[in-house]
């Protein structure tokens, strides 16, 4: 309880200290959790800190009993976009990482992620819903980390590195099948998105 006081408390430092315009951001960004992860750090907890958040919101919802791994391509619309793997453990931590090299046409680049590893949990208090309503069978996790993607410019020939926050989120169904979205930004304002979804392979 006391950790949550002080994070709250501190988000709200945060937010007065921010300018208006950057205020009116951060408005638009609570309203869209699913776009912007990072709304919603303050569900990534430490161990000792996920015992209250682990009752399950259904009878429904998967039972982690073993260790899940997942081994799946990642998209860009309809873009291959390397390979997320991810390990979901019976105590709900969460760790994996997102390895991908490919090429844009427009603009002509070559995207190497050098690096990109997360940490989180599950949280079986947010609730699934979309336009047909509520599913309570769903299990929701988040994990956060950084990555390094090495940017290079087939035109003029220029490379750079860019780093920043990489977001992995997800819904484990009953069935343990999984799906969901890795997302990067380097500010907190723009991001890229890439999904993903697959069966765990063991």
């Amino acid at each position: 309880m006391m950790l949550l006081i002080v994070m709250v408390i501190g988000m709200l430092i945060y937010y007065f200290a921010l300018s208006p315009v950057d205020r009116k951001t951060a408005r638009e960004q609570r309203k869209s959790p699913d776009k912007y992860p990072w709304v919603e750090e303050w569900r990534i907890k430490d161990r000792k800190d996920r015992d209250a958040s682990e009752q399950p919101s259904s009878e429904e919802q998967a039972k982690i009993r073993g260790i899940l791994e997942y081994r799946v391509n990642v998209k860009e619309e309809r873009n291959d976009r390397g390979l997320i793997s991810l390990m979901i453990s019976p105590d709900g931590s969460v760790e994996g990482g997102w390895v991908a090299e490919y090429d844009t046409l427009s603009p002509r680049m070559n995207y190497t992620v050098v690096n990109a590893g997360f940490k989180g949990n599950t949280d079986p208090s947010k609730i699934y819903s979309d336009a047909e309503g509520e599913d309570k069978s769903k299990l929701f996790f988040i994990t956060k980390g950084n990555f390094l993607i090495l940017e290079t410019n087939f035109d003029n020939g220029k490379v750079k590195n860019v780093t920043g926050n990489v977001y992995v989120t997800g819904w484990i169904n009953p069935d343990y099948s999984a799906s969901g979205k890795i997302t990067i930004t380097s500010d907190k304002k723009s991001l890229q998105a890439f999904h993903w979804q697959g069966e765990p392979v063991n």
